[in-house]
């Protein structure tokens, strides 16, 4: 999957998360650089791992040499514009929010 743009990624930035998408890059904060299958993280599902993806806040791919060898197919993180939604939070600034419009 490709990343969003520049343009896309600020505007991003700049958007709320459901709930949903934000217990989804909570669950993957600590899968560091390692891609891991949604079996090592409760409570994000598939559903939400893909719109992740799609969103550019997670990467997909093949997972890491340890759980490819238990059978799992597809492994997932934070993309840098995940980690940089982490830190900002689940809403944008206000000052984000006036500086976009």
């Amino acid at each position: 999957m490709t990343a969003p743009s520049l343009d896309g990624a600020e505007a991003l930035l700049g958007l709320p998360l459901d709930s949903a998408e934000w217990r989804g890059l909570l669950k993957l904060v600590d899968a560091m650089d390692l891609l891991e299958p949604l079996a090592k993280r409760p409570g994000l599902g598939p559903v939400i791992a893909e719109r992740l993806v799609r969103l550019g806040l997670t990467e997909s791919g093949p997972p890491c040499p340890a759980y490819a060898a238990r059978g799992f197919t597809v492994g997932y993180r934070l993309s840098a514009l995940g980690d940089q939604i982490v830190q900002r939070g689940r809403w944008p600034s206000h000052r984000a929010v006036r500086s976009s419009s």
